[in-house]
């Protein structure tokens, strides 16, 4: 059976709104991309200690997505009183992790090629390795933070 999914574009806009001394100093940027053919979204509730949101692969399987076919990831902490963490790993297991604030974002634009961590200071030739595994948190210890995913891929 022939999928009846008819791909779209995903169009992304993000307005900053603010005046200062009666000037406007705000902007807006629109971002679009073409052939999205399927998109996951889903609320996960994490605690004090990691959850996967989502995971990479070469192949799409359960709770995990294709690397090459991956453009746009938007995570929000959907709470309004606690800190998230994202704890972003690579293939060569490098993490970098995140605060994300109550009611914020953080978004990506793709996981292939995406990510080069470093402790040992200054990266003069980065090697950049995909990111394989995103996982969450609350911040605060007793504390459940729901954190929402939306995916897009080709």
């Amino acid at each position: 059976m022939a999928s009846t999914v008819v791909a779209s574009t995903l169009t992304t806009t993000i307005t900053e709104s603010i005046t200062l001394n009666g000037v406007d100093q705000g902007g807006s940027i629109v971002s679009t991309t073409a052939s999205i053919g399927e998109v996951l979204k889903h609320i996960v509730s994490v605690t004090d200690t990691l959850t996967e949101l989502m995971s990479f692969g070469a192949l799409a399987g359960k709770g995990q997505t294709v690397i090459s076919g991956t453009q746009y990831i938007r995570l929000t902490n959907l709470d309004d009183s606690y800190n998230a963490i994202i704890n972003v790993i690579n293939s060569s297991d490098d993490e970098v992790h995140f605060v994300l604030k109550p009611g914020k974002s953080f978004i990506l634009s793709n996981v292939s090629s995406a990510m080069e961590a470093n402790s040992a200071g200054v990266v003069v030739s980065p090697t950049y390795a995909d990111i394989s595994t995103i996982k969450g948190l609350s911040a605060s210890a007793g504390e459940v933070v729901d954190i929402e995913c939306f995916i897009c891929q080709t």
